[in-house]
């Protein structure tokens, strides 16, 4: 096979690869950094005899050909969770690594893009065998990056106690994953700052009855529903009681739900929950009886406030949070609005960080 051959079948192979399905929308948040894939050919060749390439394709100098210096499976990791802090938990998305292989002067790590646990497209990038940079449209430098610690920009809107305000639905897993992140920090910083939970509703969700019936997603006439069924809507309103009357619980109540429950038995499941965390059962269910309307009514107006949308939103004194939702990057968010942070913001938190999205 003559090498124009070669050339033509490597640059089809990478063409095939990195095709973009445009039918889903969601693609388009990526496309901007992912379709410098199609350009890596010529990094990869940067010392090999000269090749045509498209004219905004910038050369990066990867250096000559050398040794592989590094563990290509964890250079291969690393990479991969570069891409997901650096771009794609921003947009609610997730690159998986798929393979790793060894070339002349790189490493070409495949990877997938998910949203919402869905395969969406998948991806080559290449890192250089020191483990300094990886190549992706452009050449970025990793060699002082560790995965989980993103550096979160100066925070402005300091106070001598923070109020943080996190708005989730009871059966999101994306609402899920803040909750697991914030829990470790309340229980550091719960003296110091103020941690209040929110809960996502929504008015006539089921548009007039012609999404869906509104008695399976709705309370009071359809005025308050929620995303996942009216199931959800009740322990949204029975962890607005457990709140409103025994808040010092509610981390240990909702714990338990979130490992334990789902949105088919909660309506059993929560008094195993109740019972567990030492909740008045009793008083949650004489709450519901008698003040859930006034309570949806009140997380309506909260919503409002800052015209949240979705779950999770998390607002640390007025201001969202768009970092990780790991426990120490919740936790550096928070201490970061303090006038002057405590010696508790000096304990590590462990915890890994997820991937972002919301139910919204």
């Amino acid at each position: 096979m003559t090498e124009q051959s070669n050339k033509e079948n490597k640059e089809s192979k990478e063409s095939s690869e990195t095709k973009m399905d445009f039918s889903n929308p969601v693609i388009y948040l990526v496309v901007g950094l992912l379709i410098g894939a199609l350009a890596t050919y010529a990094y990869i060749n940067a010392f090999a005899p000269p090749v045509e390439t498209p004219d905004d394709v910038c050369d990066v100098d990867v250096g000559p050909a050398q040794a592989t210096t590094v563990d290509k499976d964890e250079l291969a990791a690393k990479a991969v969770s570069y891409v997901n802090e650096e771009f794609l938990y921003a947009q609610g998305l997730e690159g998986k690594l798929d393979n790793v292989t060894e070339e002349d002067n790189v490493f070409e790590i495949g990877f997938t893009v998910y949203s919402a646990g869905e395969p969406l497209q998948s991806f080559n990038m290449y890192a250089t065998k020191d483990g300094k940079k990886v190549i992706l449209g452009d050449a970025f430098d990793i060699s002082t990056y560790t995965p989980g610690e993103v550096e979160e920009p100066e925070f402005e809107a300091k106070s001598d106690a923070p109020v943080v305000e996190f708005y989730v639905m009871s059966f999101c897993p994306y609402g899920k994953q803040a909750e697991e992140g914030l829990g470790p920090v309340v229980e550091v910083l719960g003296d110091h700052a103020t941690f209040e939970p929110h809960f996502v509703v929504y008015s006539d969700f089921c548009y007039g009855g012609t999404r869906c019936n509104t008695d399976e997603y709705c309370l009071f006439n359809g005025t308050y529903c929620a995303m996942h069924g009216i199931n959800e809507l009740n322990e949204n309103v029975r962890q607005a009681c457990v709140w409103k009357y025994e808040n010092d619980k509610w981390w240990e109540y909702v714990n338990y739900v979130n490992a334990n429950c789902n949105v088919n038995n909660i309506e059993t499941c929560w008094l195993d929950a109740a019972s567990n965390s030492g909740v008045d059962s009793e008083l949650v269910q004489e709450c519901f009886n008698t003040e859930a309307e006034d309570l949806l009514a009140a997380e309506a107006i909260a919503m409002m406030k800052y015209g949240v949308q979705g779950s999770p939103q998390v607002f640390i004194n007025g201001v969202e949070h768009s970092g990780g939702r790991s426990p120490e990057q919740y936790k550096n968010a928070v201490c970061d609005a303090f006038n002057t942070p405590p010696e508790d913001c000096g304990l590590a938190l462990s915890g890994e960080a997820t991937a972002g999205g919301s139910c919204g």
